[in-house]
């Protein structure tokens, strides 16, 4: 090593545990809102309330005296049908019947138990002993559920018009990856010869392999980062479980974290903060970052004071990074002094 004057650092022992902030990277999908139907009448009272979920099956409003419901289906229903009638919109109107628990048939014809489903809809709805549904009596989901942002229909006014939106929906929470903390603002690089403050870790042992993510992926732009199977990924102090795939490098929340996610994010939030907490290795110690850097091979490596006082490389495995420190294992303990703003880049040993 060259006689610069050195700055030395003991090693110390690494935490049980190693926690490693990270982001969670949140991808957005705009749902359709909820149109009114063709309907006359004047609204009597609203159901539904800014910040609720509304799901197929659950009252909208009440126009007329008749309740009228959110329903999921693959198309509006646009006619009315009764005993007899037959196309494919029957076969939606027997799915929703049985999903409400009614009376239904099972095909594409309205048949004695379809028009019995529909009568037993048309009491519950308020509408008498109708047995002809009408498509006014139900609004179109597009999906099974809808985060009600905005209801824009008041009791006391006349129903607006067909297609009109009655209720607007907040976007949906589509997908949730793993990434370097600060990488989705693409945060300025070290210097040359350095190490990252945050270095990243290597995807054997610990928080984890990176990759990139690009504009075109499940996620925002950022670094993804692999979360081994031994961590476990912690927002807010909730363990939320992911998938893993090496070939790509990503990790993904998965469909129940998502909705955990969605209860700490604002609607349309970028990113929320993270950690991938793992247990350290035996023999594992914590030095500076800077005491690290990477020989023409590839290996990791840390100059060791000597008892003569010259500095030996030796070969080391970078377990995480966390705030400028680095847990590393290999020939080294705990009380071992590392040379630290390392200048020669000499190959380990």
């Amino acid at each position: 090593m060259s006689e610069a004057v050195r700055t030395w650092a003991a090693a110390e022992e690494a935490p049980k545990t190693l926690s490693m902030p990270v982001e969670i990277a949140l991808t957005w999908r705009p749902q359709a809102a909820l149109r009114a139907p063709v309907w006359d009448g004047t609204v009597q009272k609203v159901y539904v309330q800014p910040g609720g979920t509304l799901r197929s099956g659950d009252k909208v409003v009440r126009v007329n005296g008749i309740d009228r419901l959110a329903v999921f289906s693959a198309e509006p229903f646009w006619r009315p049908i009764t005993q007899g009638s037959q196309g494919s919109d029957v076969q939606q109107l027997n799915d929703v019947l049985g999903g409400l628990g009614l009376a239904h048939g099972n095909g594409t014809t309205a048949d004695g138990l379809t028009a019995q489903g529909i009568s037993e809809l048309a009491v519950t709805l308020g509408a008498g002993e109708a047995r002809t549904f009408e498509p006014g009596w139900v609004l179109f989901l597009s999906a099974p559920s809808l985060k009600v942002a905005d209801v824009k229909i008041e009791a006391a006014s006349a129903v607006p018009p067909a297609g009109s939106e009655v209720v607007a929906a907040s976007s949906a929470l589509m997908a949730a990856t793993v990434i370097e903390k600060g990488s989705l603002e693409r945060s300025s690089q070290p210097g040359a010869g350095q190490e990252p403050a945050t270095p990243g870790a290597t995807a054997e042992n610990g928080p984890g392999a990176t990759g990139e993510v690009g504009s075109g992926g499940a996620a925002p732009s950022g670094t993804a980062v692999l979360v081994p199977t031994q961590a476990e990924l912690v927002s807010a102090g909730i363990s939320l479980k992911v998938t893993s795939d090496r070939k790509t490098g990503r990790s993904t929340v998965d469909p129940a974290g998502l909705e955990v996610l969605k209860k700490q994010a604002q609607t349309g939030a970028e990113s929320l903060a993270a950690t991938i907490d793992a247990p350290s290795s035996a023999g594992s110690v914590d030095v500076p970052g800077s005491a690290l850097w990477t020989d023409r091979s590839g290996s990791r490596c840390v100059a060791v004071k000597q008892t003569d006082g010259s500095a030996k490389p030796i070969s080391v495995q970078l377990l995480a990074g966390i705030g400028g420190r680095a847990v590393i294992t290999g020939s080294i303990r705990p009380g071992d002094q590392v040379l630290v703003s390392v200048q020669d880049r000499l190959p380990c040993a």
